[in-house]
């Protein structure tokens, strides 16, 4: 069996430069990366109010077929309300000169901060807590991050 060059520390920074990458299909030549970017974000967003939801109403250890359905077909009637904040995002980042990872990840994490707040104060929720803005602007981050791989 051959030896891995290099030391732990080395290894587990390649690892996490690996998983942290740019997705294949925002670094490949295409129209359709704005599409995509936009659509995995809108199911991920589905996703996470899903798993909120089932948290609050206490029900996520209690799932059944009737509930995981429902769940489903929310997440997938979701999918077009969630797709146009990702869409706007991509287009208002068109326009700026986003060359880094570090300037897509700043730019992530404001704009989906940003989109929480105006949801929460569209719906006349309680002003923020820090925990509950900091899942956006991490999530915000990382999918920023992954702007300057999709727009060049």
């Amino acid at each position: 069996m051959a030896q891995i060059e290099g030391s732990r520390g080395e290894r587990f920074k390649a690892w996490a430069v690996g998983l942290l990458a740019s997705p294949r299909f925002t670094r490949e030549p295409s129209d359709a990366a704005m599409w995509w970017w936009s659509m995995t974000g809108a199911m991920a967003a589905g996703f996470g109010l899903g798993v909120t939801v089932l948290m609050a109403k206490h029900a996520l250890t209690s799932v059944n077929l009737t509930l995981s359905l429902a769940w489903s077909v929310f997440i997938v009637l979701g999918i077009p309300i969630f797709i146009l904040p990702f869409l706007v995002s991509f287009a208002v980042a068109r326009l700026l000169p986003l060359r880094s990872r570090w300037a897509g990840a700043g730019y992530g994490a404001l704009f989906h901060a940003a989109a929480h707040c105006a949801v929460l104060y569209g719906l006349r929720l309680p002003p923020l807590a820090f925990p509950m803005i900091c899942a956006p602007i991490v999530v915000g981050a990382l999918w920023g991050s992954w702007l300057p791989a999709a727009l060049d």
